[in-house]
């Protein structure tokens, strides 16, 4: 799958979500540990925040019980429309997974609604993410938990070879100015205390490389 537009044509939903898609499959691995760290296979409701175009949502239906509801929250309407329209096309899934048009910074569910709570790449683009999680903090129940996955610490990271710095660099800038905070990473285990939430913190360690064709990556 090759996904390509010309400089400065703003991506469609379909775009979107395919790049949604390989943005995901990065770190696919860490997120399956997780759910299984955290027992998802026995979670009785489940909310992703932040979902987009719903492949993490998608995801957590196939690894949550059968019985389980699964939901999925995104102020963007459009990506909301083509992640129902991808979850009425998978019948097993069509009755679990709903889908709900809503803000990070106003969550509209009642207290202790969920057993997990997900969000993938989302604090970082919040302009309070305090806020973000602290709602997150108040619709998770008290013997659930909230996971905050792909939250980068670009800050952090090692480029090699050398040549790859000034691409590091870019990005960076680039996330800057669009608004995110290409930091959020580092900020994860004060932002989960403050919301009053009990941190277990740990390292796992990644190395990216090329792939072997550049469809690999895309």
């Amino acid at each position: 799958m090759a996904l390509g537009c010309p400089v400065g044509t703003p991506l469609n939903v379909e775009q979107w979500h395919a790049w949604f898609s390989v943005q995901a499959g990065w770190t696919r691995p860490t997120r399956t540990w997780l759910y299984r760290r955290v027992g998802l296979d026995r979670a009785r409701d489940v909310l992703e925040v932040g979902c987009g175009t719903g492949v993490v949502t998608e995801e957590l239906a196939r690894f949550s019980s059968n019985s389980a509801c699964v939901v999925g929250l995104d102020l963007d309407a459009s990506g909301l429309a083509f992640a129902c329209s991808r979850s009425c096309s998978r019948s097993p899934m069509t009755e679990r997974v709903i889908y709900v048009q809503g803000d990070a910074a106003n969550l509209p569910f009642p207290d202790q609604s969920f057993d997990v709570v997900v969000c993938h790449y989302l604090l970082l683009w919040l302009s309070d993410p305090a806020r973000g999680v602290r709602e997150m903090a108040r619709v998770v129940r008290p013997s659930g938990c909230v996971l905050a996955c792909a939250e980068p610490d670009y800050g952090g990271r090692i480029d090699h070879p050398p040549e790859m710095v000034p691409l590091g660099r870019l990005q960076i800038e680039a996330l800057r100015r669009k608004g995110a905070d290409p930091e959020i990473g580092r900020r994860l285990g004060g932002l989960f205390v403050a919301a009053g939430l009990r941190v277990k913190v740990g390292v796992m360690a990644g190395q990216w490389e090329l792939p072997a064709s550049p469809a690999d990556d895309f």
